[in-house]
């Protein structure tokens, strides 16, 4: 998804205006640690834009061919924020993130929300606090707590473990399955040029329930391919 705290520490190295456009093929789409595609492939297009000025705007969208319904839109994610780089070489930001997501699992479930968020970065180190006045359209109040550590051991290898903390802090839990919930993820990526291959474990505790009744695992491996232009 847009607006990870990894996102945070890339850019702390931006000097000028800068541009991304990919397409990332995946066998899985995970939000927070859950499966949105039920573990099938998805399709994902992402336009991302950061001015010298230390603006920012993302979006991105995901689809999937989904097992009773055909090809349908998974999410739909927009992004705008504000980072700067103090002469300490840390970096911090400040945005907001409107989500539309969608589940296919028995019955459609659909949610849209808002977050605005705060992150700090230095080096590979980063983090991000998340306030949503509506989690999910259920009338829940949630802090989502992002952090993540990204290290570079060889020529055009990444590794990135993350940590994230959902807290209910007002409502009922809903389809969240409770006040808390934590989820762990370790990535290895490796670059190709244009061309990025990334292989992702993840692990979530406890496992959300959306649609409501529909339990999901807490464990998921996620390959995906990602082009560059």
């Amino acid at each position: 998804m847009a607006a990870g705290a990894a996102a945070v520490a890339s850019l702390v190295g931006a000097a000028r205006a800068q541009e991304s456009v990919s397409l990332t093929v995946q066998s899985d789409y995970l939000l927070r640690g859950v499966s949105l595609s039920d573990g099938r492939p998805t399709l994902s297009f992402d336009v991302d834009y950061d001015d010298a000025s230390g603006f920012y705007v993302a979006g991105s969208a995901t689809a999937t061919n989904t097992r009773h319904a055909g090809v349908e839109l998974l999410s739909a994610v927009a992004d705008v924020g504000f980072a700067r780089r103090l002469a300490s070489g840390l970096t911090w930001d400040v945005g907001v993130s409107d989500s539309q997501v969608s589940t296919f699992v028995g019955s459609r479930y659909v949610a849209n929300y808002a977050e605005v968020y705060a992150g700090l970065a230095r080096g590979g180190l980063a983090a991000r606090l998340y306030f949503s006045p509506d989690y999910l359209g259920e009338r829940t109040r949630t802090l989502y707590l992002d952090f993540s550590e990204t290290v570079r051991p060889a020529d055009r290898w990444r590794l990135t473990a993350h940590a994230g903390l959902l807290e209910v802090i007002e409502g009922e839990y809903g389809p969240l399955g409770g006040r808390s919930h934590l989820d762990l993820s370790a990535s290895a990526a490796r670059d190709f040029g244009r061309f990025e291959a990334r292989l992702t474990a993840s692990w979530a505790d406890p496992p959300p329930v959306y649609p409501p009744g529909v339990g999901h695992g807490r464990a998921a491996l996620v390959a995906a391919v990602s082009a560059f232009f």
